[in-house]
């Protein structure tokens, strides 16, 4: 844990280090649908409500961070989860940005009496569209490979603001 927590603040130092003037950073939130289960388990669709941030967005490496809340799917087998995740963002600089994301997440899933906690990769595409100087919309689709043959994923967007 202190490895990342040192990542984290000499990505954040770095541009800082380098003479770059304001960087801009962005956050949001999101909707999607998508899974989060066991990899042999069919429990159908889940709504997925979160936030997302972006620090240092304005060159081709970014950082991300997210969080993302599953609801109960259809069937009676899982209650609530969640998910957080972080890492690097590589993205294009035209006004409309292709990003891809890679890093790690950990997750929590509740069933009826019991929970399970998952580690795994994070991996996402999308793309940031600027709506105003300041506002943005992105269409993504993630997936998140866990421990424990757990896996998630996600499609929907997310609306957010620049600063």
């Amino acid at each position: 844990m202190k490895k990342i927590l040192l990542i984290v603040v000499i990505g954040i130092l770095c541009p800082y280090l380098h003479g770059q003037s304001y960087p801009q950073h962005s956050a949001g939130v999101r909707i999607a649908g998508g899974s989060y289960g066991h990899a042999n388990d069919r429990s159908g669709a889940r709504l997925i409500l979160g936030g997302e941030a972006c620090v240092y967005c304005e060159g081709t490496r970014a950082l991300f961070l997210e969080y993302s809340h599953f609801f109960p799917p259809s069937s009676d087998a899982y209650d609530n989860a969640d998910l957080v995740a972080a890492g690097i963002r590589l993205q294009t600089r035209q006004k409309t940005r292709f990003f891809f994301d890679v890093g790690i997440a950990a997750g929590n899933s509740r069933m009826r009496s019991t929970s399970t906690s998952t580690v795994g990769a994070a991996l996402g595409v999308g793309l940031q569209v600027s709506v105003g100087e300041h506002f943005y919309l992105s269409p993504f689709f993630r997936t998140y490979p866990m421990n424990r043959s757990y896996i998630s994923g996600s499609f929907g967007a997310g609306l957010g603001w620049r600063f």
